[in-house]
């Protein structure tokens, strides 16, 4: 860790005591997201040992319908979405409810009480306004044919799927969507991160998170012209929404669960690109890849599905004939109400 004196010397390859308020809270930013992206990598070596995939594919698995992944070849990209607007309550609100205590477990031991008082602060005004922030996500599994994921985002297991739009997995290079990112055209940062599920965890994500957010006020206090009291607790609040967002309760570890995380420069504002969601009211923003630079190598039909008719659509569609068709290997039985007679 750097002291308190080395930050006075130098913020951004400059004089902390020159820079600008603007200056100071980007690298305050890009600071937290370098360390927490190494962080977030030693809690995954934990859970994980040496295998950042379980599977032997090298495949991360979207499950979707059909039109997706034909919205996504024809317009070469897809969508992530903001995570304040996703269908799963448990979503960055789970390690906010952890953050307090574990802020007032490790405050209590810090010699600034002054810092120790903010830093609660802080965490407790997260807790309150974290809908307001941003945070893009697109959601993929290293697991793809089992009847938890199949009934959670495939439409059911049981459930006959409709001819003209069946639910499908789709594969995803894992190795294109790690850095350095080469699928997309335009921006960056985006990254890639197992979710980590459990309260050991989430509580050492937020530990981070406070002793990161200390080292800010500490290099605050360096400063001649005092940083505004308001910006400084704002980018402090983003940074631990993002924290936020890569950790689920216990119960979603069967997931596994691995996630694109979009974060803006502004780390939490609304992103100047982000587009409305068809009859929503979220938002997403669009990951654009360069032509023949798709990411998506394979699809896996639901288990009741014609593989045939989806095999035929496929080719159709750019870079179909590229894309392999892998069989599921559950053979359910259809509910006798989900199945539809199809008219000649």
């Amino acid at each position: 860790m750097d002291s308190a004196h080395s930050k006075r010397k130098t913020v951004n390859g400059r004089a902390s005591l020159q820079v600008t308020e603007s200056e100071l809270i980007e690298h305050l930013l890009h600071s937290f997201l370098g360390g927490f992206c190494e962080g977030v990598k030693h809690l995954q070596v934990h859970e994980k040992g040496d295998q950042w995939l379980d599977n032997e594919d090298g495949l991360l698995w979207h499950f979707t319908r059909f039109s997706v992944l034909k919205q996504m070849l024809v317009g070469r990209q897809l969508w992530l979405s903001d995570l304040a607007f996703g269908n799963d309550a448990n979503e960055i609100a789970y390690g906010l409810s952890r953050s307090i205590a574990v802020v007032e477990r490790v405050s209590a031991h810090w010699d600034q009480r002054s810092h120790a008082t903010t830093v609660r602060l802080i965490a407790q005004r997260a807790v309150r306004r974290w809908a307001q922030y941003h945070v893009y996500a697109f959601c993929l599994s290293e697991h793809r044919d089992t009847a938890q994921h199949w009934n959670a985002y495939g439409g059911g297991l049981n459930t006959q799927p409709t001819l003209d739009d069946p639910h499908v997995a789709i594969g995803f290079e894992a190795q294109e969507l790690f850095y350095p990112l080469e699928i997309t055209a335009m921006e960056m940062p985006i990254y890639v991160f197992n979710v980590l599920c459990g309260d050991e965890a989430a509580d050492l994500l937020v530990l981070y998170w406070a002793n990161k957010t200390r080292k800010a006020l500490e290099a605050a206090d360096t400063l001649r012209t005092p940083l505004s009291t308001q910006r400084l607790y704002d980018a402090c609040e983003r940074t631990l929404a993002i924290v936020c967002a890569l950790v689920k309760n216990d119960g979603w570890r069967d997931e596994h669960e691995y996630r694109l995380l979009f974060v803006t420069d502004t780390f939490g504002e609304n992103h100047k690109q982000a587009l409305q969601r068809p009859g929503e009211q979220a938002q997403y923003v669009p990951l654009i890849w360069k032509p023949k630079k798709s990411p998506i190598r394979a699809i896996m039909p639901h288990p009741l599905a014609s593989v045939q008719s989806i095999r035929q659509s496929l080719r159709k569609l750019p870079g179909g004939a590229d894309i392999s068709l892998i069989p599921s290997r559950l053979k359910p039985r259809p509910t006798p109400s989900s199945i539809v007679v199809q008219k000649n």
